[in-house]
């Protein structure tokens, strides 16, 4: 019998996901060069970019393509179009190097190239955009010379490069994080988050599943918000985010007793305690219904994306004179990774 409990955190928590590969990639084009150099566009001195609208890894036995898309201002990809939230600059950068498994861009200098050759960039699909309010295309600008790849000590990259506009050069600056999509493998069936989760949870609900496939263990389902949530149901009422942790540990006689137990939890699918269980999409009479540890976020339109957690650890600590007494902290859930 389920049993719903409330929890109180009291850690900000930073959990950074990759995510499984997207049903719908963007297609690699080249500049529309009959608009370049626009004049009409003001050239930036600096452009700082720090979003990721899409990324995508193509790999083969040598050789992986990383491509993917940074951007000035907010912006998505849906059915394949880049949608961007306001005017201002997308970045195009298909680059070339070694494949890697989890899909990771390798730091170094990539020289200009035609995509046949590791630590190079194809110039033929690497280039900027400037977007109006309306999303029309206003300029288009070459890049010119290599583009510098390095990371900070949080694992966030930072790229480097030049672009010509209207005859004049000026600095390309990228700072976020940046998590590639396999678009080689069988896609999922629901929408995928295309990019790092990184986020407050200030909200929590416990479901406790009982002994779950006879398997001698209690399963727990802690819910963790970041925005409005209806606190009988656990149904994200607004825009966020909503991780779910599939836990197993100690089976409690009485349901109505079960609470959430402190330590460190390892990825498992033998429902041993001590345990969490990977996200999986299952397939039911045509309908897809999702099983584990996995991110769903809720955007301002009420469209919904998931991410699937594969792997990491989930340190859990409960303090007896917390308010209220069994409060619980989730000391780290930052080393989960998405498929």
């Amino acid at each position: 019998m389920k049993h719903f409990t409330s929890f109180f955190l009291s850690l900000l928590m930073l959990l950074p996901l990759t995510v499984a590969a997207q049903g719908i990639a963007l297609r690699k084009a080249a500049p529309q060069k009959s608009i370049a150099g626009t004049l009409a566009v003001e050239t930036p001195q600096t452009l700082e970019l720090s979003y990721v609208p899409a990324a995508y890894y193509t790999p083969d036995e040598t050789l992986a393509d990383y491509y993917f898309l940074a951007s000035s201002v907010p912006a998505t990809v849906k059915s394949g179009e880049v949608k961007m939230s306001r005017e201002g600059w997308l970045l195009y950068a298909d680059l070339y190097a070694e494949p890697t498994d989890p899909a990771r861009l390798p730091v170094g200098t990539y020289t200009s190239g035609d995509g046949t050759a590791a630590m190079t960039y194809d110039a033929s699909y690497s280039y900027l955009e400037y977007r109006n309010a309306e999303g029309v295309i206003e300029a288009t600008c070459l890049l010119s010379g290599d583009i510098a790849v390095s990371k900070d000590d949080d694992g966030r990259y930072i790229i480097d490069t030049k672009a010509v506009h209207a005859g004049k050069t000026f600095d390309v600056h990228f700072f976020a994080t940046l998590s590639f999509a396999n678009i080689t493998t069988t896609p999922d069936n629901l929408p995928q988050i295309a990019r790092d989760v990184r986020t407050t949870f200030t909200g929590a609900l416990g479901i406790y599943m009982g002994n779950l496939y006879q398997s001698n263990t209690g399963n727990m389902l802690l819910n963790l918000y970041d925005g409005a949530y209806d606190s009988e149901t656990g149904a994200q009422s607004g825009q966020g985010h909503c991780l779910q942790l599939c836990l197993y540990n100690k089976l409690f006689a009485d349901s109505k007793e079960a609470k959430v137990v402190a330590g460190t939890y390892v990825m498992g699918r033998s429902f041993k305690r001590e345990t969490w269980y990977p996200g999986i999409e299952l397939e039911y009479n045509g309908m897809t219904g999702i099983l584990g540890t996995f991110v769903q976020y809720v955007d301002a339109e009420g469209n919904y994306a998931y991410s699937y957690c594969a792997d990491g650890k989930v340190e859990i600590a409960c303090y007896r004179r917390a308010v209220p007494p069994g409060s619980c902290e989730v000391l780290q859930a930052a080393s989960l990774r998405g498929e």
